[in-house]
């Protein structure tokens, strides 16, 4: 619903999700151990509809001309 942090996690710090966190959610990938926090970590493309992304990707590189 809401993002109050991003933050940089290094390699090291990211584990597989647990089974018992594991949601049906397809857009849900790994955890990452943070500052003694486990932080779900989302994967923002699967929200994202195909089609959407190559909008998205357009408008960039058009901005970027």
């Amino acid at each position: 619903e809401s993002v109050r942090e991003i933050i940089d996690v290094n390699e090291k710090q990211v584990i597989p999700m647990p089974t018992i966190m594991n949601a049906n959610q397809s857009c849900f990938n790994d955890v990452a151990s943070y500052d003694k926090q486990l932080i779900v970590m989302l994967d923002v493309a699967k929200l994202i509809p195909h089609a959407d992304q190559q909008g998205i990707q357009k408008l960039i590189e058009d901005n970027s001309r």
